[in-house]
Formats: C-alpha cells, sequence, structure tokens
C-alpha cells in the first residue's frame, strides 16, 4: 500500500467521522420524527445536502485531486457494457425495494422535484467517498475482493437510519465496488445513485414501514444477490483502471 494510497484513506474516513458527527448534531437538533414529515425533512436538507453533503464532497474532490488527480480515483468516462449493465441493474433492484413497502406519504410536483434535486448532493459524496476514495484507497492492500467487503461494510454501517435494510445497502454497495473495478467510470455510479435515491419520493416507501409486496421485495432481493455473484467474477479480473 503506497503512502498515497494510505493518506487517501486517513483522510476519507477524516471526512466521514467529520461529516456524521455533523450529522447527528443536526438530526438531535431539529428532531427526526419516525414516519416522513415534509418540513421537518426539508429543514435538514436545507442544511445537510445544500451544505455539510457539498462541503464533504468538496473535500472529497480535493483529496483525489491532491493524491494523484481526479482519474486516479475513479474519475472517468469508461461504460464497459458488462459493468454498466451490472450497475444499471442493481440500481433498478433496489429502487425496486422503496415500491415493496409500505407507501407513507404522497408529494406534489414541487416537492417531487426538490426531492431529486436532493439526491444529486447524496450520490456526488457517497460515491466520491466510499468507491472512489475508501474502495481505490484499499484495493492495493487488500486486493479487489477484500478493499469491495471492507468498503461495502463501511457504507452499510454509515446508513444508521435503515438497519433493517442493510443487506441490500451491503450488496448494492459491493456491486458498485465490482463495476468500479472493472473500470465503469465514477460518474457512471454517481448517476445511477442518484436516481436511486430519487425513486423514493414517487413511491413513498419508508424503510421502515411493512413490506406489502413481498415478491417484489424478494425478487429484488434475490437480483442483488445475483449481482454480487457476477460482482465476485468481476474483481477477480485484473483492474481496469489505469495506476
Amino acid at each position: 500500500m503506497e503512502p498515497r494510497d494510505k493518506r487517501a484513506l486517513a483522510q476519507a474516513l477524516a471526512v466521514l467521522a467529520v461529516y456524521m458527527l455533523a450529522s447527528s448534531w443536526l438530526s438531535r437538533f431539529m428532531g427526526v420524527p419516525y414516519y416522513f414529515n415534509w418540513d421537518a425533512w426539508l429543514a435538514r436538507f436545507a442544511v445537510r445536502s445544500v451544505f455539510l453533503r457539498t462541503a464533504a464532497f468538496g473535500a472529497c474532490l480535493l483529496i483525489a485531486w491532491r493524491l494523484g488527480g481526479l482519474k486516479r480515483w475513479g474519475w472517468n468516462l469508461g461504460r464497459p457494457w458488462q459493468a454498466l449493465a451490472l450497475a444499471a441493474l442493481a440500481s433498478g433492484a433496489f429502487a425496486s425495494l422503496y415500491f415493496a413497502r409500505e407507501s407513507t406519504a404522497v408529494f406534489t410536483p414541487l416537492q417531487l422535484a426538490i426531492g431529486a434535486a436532493s439526491a444529486i448532493p447524496v450520490a456526488l459524496f457517497e460515491e466520491a467517498l466510499f468507491r472512489g476514495l475508501i474502495f481505490l484507497s484499499l484495493r492495493p492492500r487488500l486486493g479487489a475482493f477484500g478493499a469491495a467487503i471492507a468498503a461495502s461494510a463501511i457504507f452499510t454501517l454509515y446508513h444508521t437510519a435503515a438497519t433493517n435494510s442493510w443487506a441490500m445497502i451491503f450488496m448494492f454497495g459491493f456491486i458498485a465496488c465490482a463495476c468500479l473495478h472493472a473500470g465503469l467510470g465514477l460518474p457512471w455510479l454517481m448517476v445511477l445513485h442518484a436516481m436511486v435515491d430519487a425513486v423514493w419520493f414517487p413511491s413513498g416507501g419508508d424503510v421502515r414501514t411493512p413490506i406489502v409486496h413481498p415478491v417484489l421485495y424478494w425478487g429484488a432481493c434475490a437480483v442483488l444477490y445475483a449481482g454480487c455473484m457476477r460482482g465476485i467474477s468481476l474483481l477477480r479480473r485484473k483492474a481496469a483502471l489505469l495506476p
């Protein structure tokens, strides 16, 4: 593991720690209702997404630029069809999990637009951090498979409010790592990630609500599991990313 990778990993984890502390304080200060409340969410969004996540994403960009350049950390437009198809399939499966749960919220067109916009900084920050920096900095030391396991585990634990969806979150992150390793550019993962998060708003199904469509739910889980099996084969290949 090169010194550059060690510095990138340490700085990425520091960004994550600062973000988690700030986000936790914000949630306690503003309150987090059990069921979705638009007014409460909008107030937190204005601070968390517009400021916290944007600042954290900027920090990730700065780390990548200083430690080898953006291309070294996954910033390219490569789109090998197998990796792109796998990432799109996994994204569709994960998005369908929202529709499998009981809907607890109905949004106006304006609220849907704001919700879709809120997904953009989420995707930018999380992909740049967990896949772009953490996975790629661990890969020289742990190998592609071990790095994908470790980065996906950190990505899963980061979602502290979605413990009953941790298995699906882990599989989604694992597949994303495999696709990045196979040469899929980080921007494509960001686009797909933003689309997945944006789908939550028209579905209105919270991760904590009961499953009302079990066939859809377990079908999506099966697709994600199959995607992980395919991801393992991609991770066994030589990295497609340039050193």
